[in-house]
């Protein structure tokens, strides 16, 4: 819907009442109606207040950018790389200790 000013408004519809009445507090379903609506406004309250207090108070440490600038030749150094072994000989196996029974 496009008021007069220009600008664009848009409803969800959320519930559908086919007979027009008014509605008291004696009506089965309208204390229970306000109640959730004022519970479910406090949980979304308090959980923008927790997030906000937990991303204030968040302390973010880089433990990778320290050890580089305590060591930084430790980072970024090629490494040798041990030779590999002839392409005939088999890769000596370490003598194995069998259980004694």
């Amino acid at each position: 819907m496009q008021d007069s000013a220009g600008r664009w408004h848009i409803f969800k519809l959320t519930g559908k009442q086919t007979e027009t009445r008014d509605r008291s507090l004696e009506d089965p379903g309208v204390r229970k109606e306000i109640s959730e609506a004022i519970l479910s406004q406090r949980k979304q309250i308090v959980s923008a207040a927790l997030q906000s207090r937990a991303r204030d108070e968040a302390r973010i440490e880089n433990y990778l950018a320290q050890r580089m600038l305590e060591n930084p030749n430790s980072f970024g150094v090629l490494r040798p790389v041990p030779s590999a072994s002839p392409a005939g000989a088999a890769p000596q196996s370490s003598p194995t200790a069998t259980p004694s029974r």
